[in-house]
């Protein structure tokens, strides 16, 4: 079945109030901005990838996965599309780096891209062609970050007619002493609508409670403690934050009576028990020989979940190993919409993921030190320099629906059969969330052990 796509369009957003900071902590200098949406019915949905990587660990091997349109049409001169195919690069780079650990996994590629783009835009010479290269960006930088704010409006006016819960928030905390250059506060503030707050670094335990405050707002309580005093010194001279929080309605929800304890096997020998939902129902599915593939929508159908089961409950290394962009598409054009019937774990957990040496890996080297970093554009101010990257994820996927958030911050320092078929996940698989109309994914994952 091939991918058909569609458009929508979004006004921009209207602005949300500003948590309080603590008294003589910070001074707000803009609003925050805000994609946000709940919404009415859209016609039928034509897929296109919205990835988030949110610091998140899954439990469970599931890789959840979102995809769109772009992938089935190869290089695009549209400034949008060529943002959302560097996203997706990206995300499978970043995935390719955190699945060399073990456990669960969840992170919001969307959200480390915005944040990532948003410290771009204030470097220079090889500090900036170094991050081009990382982000994959594949025009003008004008054009790049003019062409990211306008997804993040269609991403914005697609939850809100899909039903969808979506709040998209960036921020950044400037020290008293740091010298701010006009142009640079004028895209950040403009371009990605993020709030700007002065602060005293030297005063870590305020800086990071107004920090945390503000993180918890954005995700409804869910980021309560993304920073703390003791990563903050008197050299600390930005940070920048991005939030990102999704909360959907499965179409067809699954009823608590008929989830039962059921074993996952973690591995071939060792199994756990676990609450597993199951319910017969039309959804999207396709069966090869490796592996499985399950789309599963939310409310209205511009998003949704995918998920990817191997064959062999030791299957998982095996398909994270030939994990492509190109993959996921050929298997989501041969999804036909049958009848299947659905097993899939109850599952919750979050990631905390220190992103250095991923990005390092990535090729983006120069912005971590002190003397060869050039973020000339952002500041004047010599020896400015990412001190670290951190991105902070979680998950909870139960009948009624998936609740989903990320946090990433950039620190800177100075210096169809007779039956059904069964889709029965009870071993490790990996899933995406995805926003249909952009292309984008939003988070993406796996499930080892939920």
């Amino acid at each position: 079945m091939r991918a058909s796509c569609f458009s929508v369009w979004e006004a921009f957003p209207r602005p949300v109030k500003n948590p309080n900071g603590s008294p003589g902590t910070a001074r707000p200098t803009s609003h925050v901005r805000s994609q946000e949406g709940r919404a009415n019915r859209l016609g039928e949905p034509k897929r296109h990838v919205l990835i988030g990587i949110l610091q998140a660990s899954l439990l469970t091997n599931l890789v959840v996965v979102a995809l769109a349109c772009p992938w089935a049409h190869g290089a695009s001169n549209d400034p949008i599309a060529r943002v959302v195919q560097g996203n997706d690069a990206v995300a499978f780079r970043l995935y390719e780096q955190m699945a060399k650990t073990d456990g669960n996994l969840i992170f919001s590629p969307f959200g480390i891209s915005m944040a990532l783009a948003m410290t771009a835009t204030g470097a220079e010479g090889n500090t900036l062609e170094e991050m081009r290269q990382a982000l994959a960006i594949r025009q003008a930088d004008a054009d790049y970050h003019a062409a990211f704010a306008s997804l993040s409006e269609q991403i914005g006016q697609g939850a809100r007619k899909s039903g969808v819960a979506l709040r998209i928030r960036n921020a950044l905390w400037l020290d008293h002493a740091l010298r701010v250059q006009p142009a640079y506060r004028s895209i950040v503030e403009q371009t990605y609508r993020a709030s700007l707050f002065t602060v005293d670094f030297a005063n870590g335990a305020a800086v990071s409670q107004q920090i945390n405050a503000w993180a918890s707002e954005a995700t409804f309580g869910r980021l309560s403690r993304m920073v703390n005093a003791n990563q903050f010194s008197r050299d600390t001279r930005l940070l920048l934050l991005n939030t990102v929080f999704f909360k959907g309605t499965w179409l067809h929800r699954f009823s608590r009576s008929d989830t039962r304890p059921v074993p996952f096997h973690v591995t071939p020998t060792r199994s756990v028990p676990v609450p597993m939902m199951h319910q017969t129902m039309m959804a999207g599915y396709v069966a090869e020989t490796a592996v499985s593939a399950l789309e599963l929508p939310y409310t209205q159908g511009g998003f949704s979940m995918v998920l990817l089961l191997p064959a062999h409950k030791d299957g998982l290394g095996e398909l994270e190993a030939s994990l492509t962009v190109e993959q996921v598409e050929a298997l989501l054009q041969r999804l036909a919409r049958i009848e299947v019937d659905v097993r899939i774990p109850r599952f919750a957990f979050h990631s905390d993921l220190p992103l250095n040496t991923i990005l390092g890996t990535m090729g983006m080297k120069d912005a971590f030190i002190g003397g060869a970093a050039d973020f000339s554009r952002i500041s004047p101010d010599r020896g400015l320099h990412v001190s670290a990257v951190r991105h902070s994820a979680g998950i909870e996927v139960d009948e009624a629906g998936t609740t989903a958030w990320a946090g990433t911050t950039v620190q800177m320092t100075e210096g169809s059969p007779p039956s059904p078929p069964v889709f029965l996940a009870d071993h490790p698989f990996l899933f995406f969330i995805l926003e249909k109309s952009s292309g984008t994914i939003l988070f993406m994952g796996r499930v080892a052990n939920p």
